[in-house]
């Protein structure tokens, strides 16, 4: 009846405030309709003592409905108490699973550690012996061991982390006990065909001819890239030298690589046709094999005979091959005159010019096919006639103090692709850095009948090697641009190259012919008239 009397007002006060009576009475009744459905919704039955369950429970339209969490289950149907499930592999001990229980659902199945299989019963574990499955990947022993096994090496080879076994190298040199590095026509017959047979062997066989493949790589792929630079030609190529020497002593620790000092036979350097020398060209196997046959000059004699001896995979081609031109190399008096060029400030340069161009390109040039191409180094004539550079360059800085620590840039200048070794490491033959091993090499000088000549006369007559640079010589054969340009790479340096094999070989009164009247036959080969003396 108050509402009632309410409603007939058109304006009403609440709280002091004057509004609308259809707004308040609109308000009021909503009110009272939201408090009727509160009194007369129903209670949660899950709301007092959880609805009488152990676990869940669940309101199913004012109806308590019980529940059990993960890994519980009602006692029995419909029961609020629950209890917990019992894992099939609990159920005995891992489900009498040796190593590992899995279920699945109700069920399980058994399962082994790494190292082992599952037995006939599906339930025990046994050994797998992986030396039965491709020697466990070893290189050489594999021992089997309860759940594993490990790789080991024959005596003489060591672990590596690859797993691989590789030889043990022995390659450091103590202190005062230097490599030997011997004349090439100095040497017997057992150790010409020793080195070749031996240098065979690391070119062909493994683990060594993985390594010398990736040695003979490096210089292909960088042969462009610096290594022929007035900064690293010399020092770089030292390095080259020692590390495929390395590997040879890795297979024989008594191996070093000979040189081959030309100039004793400049004039007949692709057949001395002398009783007193080998020839380093002839078809035996204490020789480096001849020259090249056929349309691709393909060499067929000797221990690097096609197709029983090919090139490393880097190489444009499988066989040696050898074109021999018809050229001669500097002889004596070139060599002593590059002896005597000064040691001072600068001079380095005219000396990296000498041994990278007159004295060092031509006879990439005169042997031709393999050796004149960026894959030479796969040619075993490289490693002698770079020996031979490099006892030219040692010779030079040990005129003195001045030559020894002379060089084109800073001897902090990391040389390429060498990991890391500076020219500093490379410097000094009786104290070389390789890998963190000290080097030592030091060369033999000639013993051949050729040298022992030469050298008679000279102590018969008195006479100092600067005279045979005076003695009537035969004409040389001009280095020419070609040549130059093989490590000239620039306009510059090809003229330093010519420059320098005109005064390494000036023209003299001697004829070109290689029968001239008057020369015995040593002289002819030698290119100057000993005799004279």
């Amino acid at each position: 009846s108050e509402l009632s009397a309410v409603a007939s007002q058109e304006l009403v006060t609440v709280n002091g405030s004057v509004i609308n009576n259809n707004v308040f009475m609109s308000r009021t009744f909503k009110a009272l309709d939201d408090l009727a459905n509160i009194l007369n919704e129903p209670e949660d039955p899950c709301s007092a003592n959880n609805g009488g369950c152990e676990q869940l429970c669940v309101n199913n339209s004012g109806t308590a409905q019980c529940g059990c969490r993960d890994g519980f289950t009602p006692v029995s149907q419909g029961s609020p108490v629950c209890k917990q499930d019992v894992h099939p592999c609990n159920q005995h001990a891992r489900g009498g699973c040796h190593h590992n229980c899995v279920a699945q659902g109700t069920q399980f199945v058994c399962s082994c550690r790494e190292g082992y299989q599952l037995g006939s019963d599906q339930k025990s574990c046994n050994d797998v012996d992986e030396c039965q499955q491709s020697n466990g990947h070893c290189s050489q022993q594999c021992v089997n061991t309860v759940g594993s096994f490990r790789c080991e090496c024959h005596d003489g080879f060591s672990l590596q982390r690859s797993g691989r076994c590789e030889r043990k190298c022995h390659i450091a040199d103590r202190p005062g006990d230097c490599r030997v590095r011997k004349d090439f026509y100095s040497m017997t017959s057992q150790e010409r065909e020793r080195f070749f047979r031996v240098f065979k062997l690391i070119t062909t066989q493994p683990p060594y001819k993985r390594l010398y493949d990736d040695l003979i790589a490096i210089h292909q792929r960088e042969f462009d890239n610096g290594i022929l630079s007035s900064q690293q030609f010399l020092p770089w190529h030292r390095w080259f030298v020692v590390a495929v020497e390395n590997l040879l002593r890795c297979a024989d620790p008594t191996v070093t690589i000979p040189y081959w000092d030309y100039s004793y036979t400049c004039r007949s350097v692709w057949d001395p046709n002398t009783s007193c020398l080998d020839n380093l060209w002839g078809h035996n196997l204490r020789s480096l094999g001849g020259n090249g046959t056929g349309r691709f000059h393909r060499v067929v004699t000797g221990p690097f005979a096609y197709p029983g001896w090919t090139l490393s995979s880097s190489a444009a081609t499988d066989a040696l091959r050898r074109s021999f031109r018809d050229r001669d190399l500097p002889c004596l008096p070139a060599l002593q005159r590059f002896r005597e060029l000064p040691c001072t400030r600068g001079t380095i340069q005219d000396i990296d010019v000498a041994l990278a161009g007159p004295l060092h390109s031509p006879v990439h040039f005169g042997i031709n096919g393999t050796m004149w191409s960026r894959s030479s180094a796969n040619a075993p004539e490289f490693y002698l006639l770079h020996s031979f550079i490099d006892k030219l360059w040692h010779e030079w800085q040990s005129k003195g103090r001045n030559c020894a620590e002379q060089y084109t840039t800073a001897t902090t200048f990391v040389l390429t692709a060498t990991g890391g070794v500076t020219i500093r490491d490379m410097q000094r033959m009786n104290e070389m850095v390789v890998n963190g091993t000290v080097v030592c090499v030091r060369y033999d000088e000639p013993s051949h009948c050729l040298a022992k000549t030469v050298l008679g006369r000279l102590a018969g007559t008195g006479k100092s090697w600067h005279s045979i640079t005076r003695l009537p010589a035969l004409q040389p054969t001009r280095m020419t641009v070609e040549e130059a340009m093989f490590t000239g790479r620039n306009h510059e340096n090809v003229q330093r190259q010519l420059d320098m094999d005109k005064k390494l070989q000036p023209l003299g009164p001697g004829g070109r012919s290689s029968t001239t009247p008057g020369w015995n036959r040593e002289e002819q080969i030698l290119g100057f008239k000993l005799s004279s003396l």
